[in-house]
C-alpha cells in the first residue's frame, strides 16, 4: 500500500533567483501616489553632498562586514542567456521569493548579493539569474560576471574603487569562483 499523504522532496542546494527590472521607473508623480513617509526623515544629513556619491558615480548604499553595497547593475551573467549583450540593467528580487514588490538589488566588494527588502547578503554562486531574454533561470556565468563587473565600470554604474575591490576579492578568493 502506497502512502499517499508523503510529499517527495527534492534535495537541491538552495538557490535564491534574480530577475532583469525592465525599464519600469515609474515617473515622479506615479511614485508620489505610492510613497508613504514615515516621518522619520532628518534632511540635515543631506547637507555637503549626495548620498554616498563619489565624482558622479553610483552610491554606495551602505558598507558592512561585507564591504561596500552598491545597486547590481550589470548585463545578464546567467549561464542560460544566449545573447551577447552589453548594457547594463537594473535587476531585482524574483517577487515568487520575496515579499517585496520588485525590490532592486545590490552587489558587494566581496561577491555578495542582496535585496534591498529582504537584507539576507549570500554569495554570488548562490543566486540564479534570468534577463527577459533568457527561457529560464540558471547559475552565474563566471566569464560573464567578470566582462559585467568591467562593463559596469567602464560605463561608469558603479565607482572605481567599487570594482578595483570587487576584483581583488575574486583574485584573493579564486577558490569561492
Amino acid at each position: 500500500m502506497v502512502n499517499e499523504f508523503k510529499i517527495p522532496i527534492e534535495n537541491k542546494r538552495p538557490v535564491e533567483t534574480v530577475c532583469e527590472l525592465k525599464d519600469q521607473v515609474p515617473s515622479f508623480e506615479e511614485f508620489m501616489k505610492t510613497y508613504e513617509s514615515d516621518g522619520s526623515l532628518n534632511y540635515e544629513d543631506l547637507s555637503g553632498g549626495g548620498l554616498g556619491e563619489v565624482d558622479g558615480y553610483g552610491p554606495v548604499v551602505q558598507s558592512d562586514y561585507w564591504g561596500d553595497w552598491e545597486y547590481l547593475e550589470i548585463p545578464c551573467v546567467s549561464k542560460t542567456c544566449t545573447t551577447n549583450d552589453k548594457t547594463p540593467r537594473q535587476w531585482y528580487h524574483d517577487n515568487s521569493e520575496c515579499r517585496s514588490c520588485n525590490q532592486r538589488m545590490l552587489w558587494s566588494t566581496k561577491a555578495r548579493i542582496k535585496c534591498i527588502y529582504c537584507d539576507s547578503p549570500s554569495h554570488l554562486s548562490s543566486w540564479a539569474f534570468k534577463c527577459h531574454r533568457c527561457p529560464r533561470y540558471g547559475d552565474y556565468d563566471r566569464t560573464k560576471f567578470l566582462r559585467a563587473i568591467q562593463i559596469a565600470h567602464s560605463s561608469s554604474k558603479v565607482n572605481p574603487n567599487f570594482s578595483s575591490m570587487l576584483f581583488e576579492y575574486i583574485a584573493d578568493h579564486e577558490s569561492e569562483f
